[in-house]
């Protein structure tokens, strides 16, 4: 009897130091990389935290991108110094989804040859945790991408990314990689293979990185303005020997260069700055400053409309002028392509002999063909310039359309692009707008843009901007009939 105890006992005992193996394998298995700049660069309370970078994201005055955002590159200094500069860029992600986010950065502290993944658990923040896209961090594992934990333990580069993202994303999966190297056939060798994984993918890659450190404010402001016109301008061979020489700085050198190679690999070619500034704006000590830019790299939009719905909107902004003209009733028409009900704001310019005859438009999205027929009866029977067009002035006259992007609000000059954007001119009854060709063919400067759309088009005082009055801008997609014999 007590020789079976025994055996019994020993059973026991295996099974639990098995049981406690397994749990320990598990547990190393899901290990979470543990925050190691929380209450360093960024607030340790979630509160805190949330509320200064929606704060941050607030406050920034973003262009319009035209296009598809697939990379960013961002500073990875305390929020303190960085972080508004860092939210020009996370302010483009606002409501869009991603399958994966791959994040490149670079190791601070551990010396590392190789391109360094972290495969384990997933990253905590004080936002909650992030989780890794397993599968394809396997994917990228060979000689070229490997795990290294240990360099990614206490590395900031990469962390303080998260909270913007987990902010504006909500949900997402990334692949951190920390990579130092900089030699241009090494970078190209990780693009290449991390381009292979990710080009059918619905992806975002962020490049994270300072500028020039510790010159005076003027050394480096014109330092910094010379790299990043390299890095606007796509010259990733010579941003490569700029960096060799001395005459740039970047402490993420490795991860911007393979990052810009993996853009081009893919076909992402449009660049924008879209902020730039240094710790001297922060702390007011010029002597030893620190760079930092928010740099887009997006995929440019192709028109919204195929030629086929150009031409059946025209053809259907006519027909109800003729048989409207005619008949005094409005034509109904069978739409059967799904790009006519789609919802938009549009503008209707009438020009007799290439003179203007009429121009009206709605803001309101309404289903695409619905829209014009009512924009283009507007305009020739409702624009009170004119008398109302005839019949018989038809034969004369042509149509010219506008499709409308959503608005958005600005605060100054600076984010008016003269011939790509039309503005909207708002305060409280008072309102006017100008299209974005009004700019091309007038030639007005973007003062004389905006004084004559509040003078003539709203009524209003310039002065009134920033005051009372709002000022928005939009893009338009423009066609007419003579684009279409």
């Amino acid at each position: 009897m007590r020789r079976n105890n025994h055996r019994l006992a020993q059973i026991f005992i295996l099974v639990t130091y098995s049981l406690l193996l397994a749990t320990w394998g598990w547990a190393q298995e899901e290990q979470f990389r543990q925050p190691a700049v929380s209450g360093l660069f960024y607030p340790r309370e979630p509160e805190k935290l949330e509320k200064m970078i929606k704060g941050f994201l607030e406050e920034a005055q973003v262009p319009i991108i035209e296009g598809e955002i697939r990379g960013l590159i961002v500073p990875h200094a305390g929020y303190e110094y960085s972080g508004r500069v860092a939210a020009y860029a996370y302010k483009l992600l606002k409501d869009k989804k991603f399958d994966t986010v791959i994040i490149l950065g670079p190791s601070h502290r551990v010396f590392i040859q190789e391109a360094s993944l972290y495969n384990l658990g997933g990253f905590l923040t004080p936002l909650g945790i992030v989780s890794l896209d397993r599968d394809l961090i396997e994917e990228l594992t060979s000689p070229e991408i490997k795990p290294h934990i240990e360099a990614h333990r206490y590395e900031h580069s990469l962390e303080v990314q998260l909270p913007f993202l987990q902010v504006v994303l909500r949900e997402f999966k990334i692949v951190p990689i920390l990579i130092n190297n900089v030699e241009t056939h090494f970078c190209k060798l990780v693009a290449k293979k991390i381009a292979e994984k990710i080009k059918d993918k619905n992806f975002l890659v962020i490049a994270s990185t300072d500028l020039s450190h510790y010159h005076n404010y003027q050394t480096a402001e014109n330092m910094d303005k010379f790299t990043l016109g390299l890095i606007e301008k796509n010259r990733i061979e010579e941003l490569a020997e700029s960096l060799k020489k001395g005459a740039s700085e970047l402490c993420g050198a490795g991860a911007v260069l393979t990052f810009m190679l993996l853009m081009q690999e893919l076909g992402i070619d449009k660049i924008k700055v879209l902020k730039y500034s240094h710790s001297g704006e922060v702390n007011f000590d010029f002597s030893r400053v620190v760079g930092y830019s928010a740099i887009a790299f997006y995929k440019e939009k192709r028109d919204f409309l195929s030629e086929e719905v150009k031409k059946e909107l025209l053809k259907i902004a006519r027909k109800t002028l003729e048989v409207y003209l005619k008949e005094k009733r409005i034509p109904e028409f069978k739409i059967e392509n799904p790009s006519l009900l789609e919802k938009r704001g549009a503008f209707v310019t009438l020009k007799k002999k290439g003179i203007l005859r009429g121009c009206i438009g709605n803001f309101e999205p309404l289903p695409l063909y619905l829209q014009i027929q009512k924009v283009a009866l507007s305009s020739a029977l409702n624009d009170f310039r004119f008398l109302p067009v005839r019949f018989e002035e038809l034969k004369d006259i042509g149509i010219e359309i506008s499709i409308l992007s959503p608005m958005r609000e600005i605060k100054s000059l600076e984010e008016l692009e003269l011939g790509k954007h039309g503005i909207y001119v708002t305060d409280g009854l008072r309102s006017g707008v100008f299209l974005p060709q009004v700019a091309r063919e007038t030639g007005w400067s973007k003062e004389e843009f905006l004084r004559n759309c509040f003078l003539e088009k709203a009524g209003l005082p310039p002065e009134a901007w920033g005051k009372t009055a709002k000022v928005f801008v939009f893009t338009a997609e423009v066609f007419s009939e003579k684009e279409f014999p």
